[in-house]
């Protein structure tokens, strides 16, 4: 399983992820810092199999590039959106590991994003500081501290773009955390990740709350495998496992919900095997999963990789890490693989699901 992949799962379930270096941002050293980034960037921008600006340009292309990273330096997702001599627009969403979906855009929505654009390295002066402020409930004005705890850094790279003035320039090239008096890079590059999910039809098939920040569900999009509009469908109808806790543990009824097996459901659990009776579906299997989980303090799922072989035929691979309830407790964590069939009604029913063997984990 890639380290990409189990990134993206751990994204989509919440948890937290093993970041990259912190980003060199510190104040006093933004030329030096600014060049450490620019080398990093360049050194992302070959994992994601795309040349450096300058070729762009070079070539005559006219290009918006955008990846955007959290603010511990993580990347997340990449967007591009480019015209060439003698090709319409379009846009592309892509992942480290090789996944890319693309899409012609009309020429108002390519319009919208070179206008957008033209403005956000102009340079703008910070706001003058707050009149001083005193507490109390007798205080005129109170000064309130801006604190921001979650923003993420864009890279914006440009081929042959006009300016705020009109002027086409070769290469632009900037970087700018989400944070401070000035957004607008940030929120262009933002806001083109949103543009790439309402222009890529891949993408919009994805269901759910887990894809409504526009960059889960591009991350979610270039890595479906095979059949990808399969795929789409079966990640929105099983993204949320019914995952449980000593406070809320999941019984056999919820997990007859969510699996929907319709009597040729198979369960291998490290070597346990439970095969569904064919008289009696949705019966066998939950109860098996139930008494599997029914011992430990915390299970969390964490489905990495969504494929598919053919329009009814699809697959979901990734781990499963408990905790136990004894003392001292001990995470635990084993690698996990389902197949599923569509029914002819348009809903899914699990037909295997293998889970190895259990390690401990530190």
């Amino acid at each position: 399983m890639s380290v990409t992949a189990l990134l993206f799962a751990a994204a989509l379930s919440g948890q937290a992820v093993p970041d990259a270096a912190p980003i060199c941002w510190a104040e006093g050293q933004e030329a030096a810092c600014e060049e450490s980034e620019r080398a990093r960037l360049d050194r992302l921008n070959r994992q994601y199999r795309v040349g450096r600006i300058e070729e762009a340009a070079e070539a005559g292309a006219t290009v918006y590039r955008v990846l955007i990273l959290n603010p511990w330096g993580r990347d997340l997702a990449m967007v591009t959106a480019m015209s060439s001599p003698g090709q319409p627009p379009r846009i592309i969403a892509q992942g480290r590991d090789g996944g890319r979906v693309m899409s012609n855009i009309s020429p108002a929505t390519w319009r919208r994003i070179v206008d957008d654009a033209r403005g956000i390295d102009a340079v703008r002066q910070p706001p003058p500081p707050p009149p001083p402020g005193r507490s109390g409930p007798d205080s005129e004005v109170t000064q309130i501290d801006y604190i921001c705890l979650d923003g993420g850094l864009v890279s914006i790279e440009m081929a042959n773009t006009p300016d705020v003035d009109g002027r086409t320039k070769p290469v632009r090239r900037l970087i700018q955390a989400q944070c401070g008096f000035d957004t607008r890079a940030a929120d262009f590059g933002y806001g083109l990740t949103q543009i790439a999910v309402e222009n890529l039809p891949l993408c919009q098939r994805l269901t759910g709350d887990r894809f409504d920040w526009a960059v889960w569900r591009l991350q979610a999009c270039v890595a479906l495998k095979g059949w990808r509009r399969t795929a789409a469908d079966l990640m929105s109808r099983t993204v949320d496992v019914p995952e449980g806790d000593v406070l809320s543990p999941r019984g056999a009824g919820e997990w007859a919900d969510w699996l929907a097996t319709d009597g040729q459901g198979r369960l291998d659990w490290n070597g346990v095997v439970h095969q569904e009776d064919a008289a009696t579906p949705g019966v066998s299997i939950p109860a098996a999963l139930a008494e599997h989980l029914k011992d430990v303090a915390e299970v969390r799922f964490y489905q990495a990789d969504f494929g598919a072989r053919s329009g009814r035929d699809g697959w979901v691979e990734g781990e499963i890490r408990t905790t136990t309830s004894e003392q001292p407790e001990r995470q635990m964590v084993a690698d996990y693989r389902q197949t599923w069939r569509r029914r002819d009604d348009g809903g899914w029913s699990l037909r295997t699901w293998t889970v190895g063997p259990f390690r401990s984990e530190p």
